[in-house]
């Protein structure tokens, strides 16, 4: 028995129809490189501008529990009137507690001068409190000014508050 190798199933294959071959590798290889070079783009624009520490938003920044009061006071309102407040301040991540502490005078100087520039009248209603309340965080962002360009409190809040018109006394 003899064994002989059949070469009539092998096609005839014509080795110059692949000379484009090189071309289309290297469309390829440039497409893959240019694809590389977008991703590493990409995660230095994250790291350096989105992630970076010191460009967080300000929805980043009031993300936050932490509050500080100041404690409970009785003012005289510009008409007379008397006002008992505790004003609690919410606090951004970027607080610097200490600096709360060494401002505490200042900050509540501050309380005193917009409560005192306000009337009975204003305080009866939800405008004249939210104005209170806008002004007293205006005049708190100044006294502890920014960290990172960014405020140290989002918000005020008022806590226990009483009004007395003039000559009522407060309870």
């Amino acid at each position: 028995m003899s064994t002989a190798i059949d070469d009539s199933y092998i096609p005839d294959i014509d080795y110059d129809d692949f000379e484009g071959s090189d071309g289309s590798r290297r469309v390829i290889f440039i497409a893959l490189v240019a694809v590389l070079i977008l991703v590493i783009g990409a995660l230095a624009y994250w790291r350096l501008v989105i992630y970076s520490p010191g460009n967080q938003t300000l929805k980043q920044v009031e993300n936050t529990t932490a509050t500080y009061s100041m404690g409970t006071q009785t003012m005289n309102l510009s008409d007379g009137s008397l006002v008992q407040v505790e004003v609690v301040m919410k606090l951004t991540t970027l607080a610097n507690m200490s600096e709360f502490s060494q401002k505490s005078a200042q900050l509540n100087n501050a309380e005193i001068y917009v409560f005192s520039s306000t009337t009975f009248q204003q305080l009866l209603t939800t405008q004249g409190k939210n104005q209170v309340q806008a002004e007293l965080v205006t005049q708190f962002q100044k006294i502890l000014g920014p960290v990172d360009k960014l405020p140290q409190l989002s918000a005020v809040y008022f806590k226990n508050l009483v009004e007395s018109a003039q000559g009522a006394p407060v309870s």
